[in-house]
């Protein structure tokens, strides 16, 4: 069975807010949870935590297939979370994004804005391919989803990386961006203090 990543944003009073991951499996402790907001997301089958860190009023997790090893990794699953930022709706986020990679990036293509509210919570999600990066020399295809909770914002991102490729040939088929794109609609919120929208055990 797939483990269930549980992101959790605590918030308090006069105080930074502060996060907490935990991995719901038969053998590990129960989590502290200390805030009421969470991202939900279930890591792909058999794939391992391949990269956690707390920068400030940001974190971010990596998972990555048994195989890949540090910064060699082929296909990822990344969340970002964005303590405090409030005001910034996902869509914009994604605009952000398509800046920075046309930037860094040559070619680079970017898909049509998806935008939609899941029990309250406003949603945007994009594919953006980066033909070649000038600085790695690689290609990547990202489909990102991007969430505005009421306490964070979350970015959750399915990536292929590899040999730098032209637009018109894709690495990723129309299929394997519809796996991803069903993979990411699984990626929720909830709140221990709303009924609306529960945490629930898997």
């Amino acid at each position: 069975m797939n483990r269930l990543l549980w992101i959790a944003v605590a918030l308090a009073a006069l105080s930074r807010p502060s996060v907490a991951v935990s991995q719901e499996t038969p053998d590990a402790p129960a989590p502290q949870r200390t805030g009421t907001e969470m991202l939900v997301l279930t890591p792909p089958k058999d794939w391992r935590l391949a990269f956690r860190e707390r920068r400030d009023d940001m974190f971010v997790v990596q998972y990555a297939p048994p195989e890949a090893r540090g910064e060699d990794w082929r296909d990822m699953v990344q969340a970002q979370v964005f303590l405090g930022v409030t005001g910034l709706a996902p869509e914009a986020y994604l605009d952000q994004l398509v800046e920075f990679y046309a930037r860094a990036c040559d070619p680079i293509g970017a898909g049509a804005t998806d935008v939609g509210d899941v029990a309250g919570y406003p949603f945007a999600s994009k594919v953006l391919l980066c033909g070649r990066n000038r600085e790695t020399g690689r290609g990547s295809v990202m489909l990102f989803k991007v969430i505005a909770g009421r306490e964070a914002l979350y970015a959750v991102t399915r990536a292929w990386r590899g040999a730098a490729f032209d637009l018109d040939r894709a690495p990723i088929s129309r299929g394997e961006l519809a796996d991803w794109a069903y993979y990411l609609a699984g990626a929720r919120l909830c709140d221990l203090a709303s009924a609306e929208t529960p945490c629930r055990a898997p």
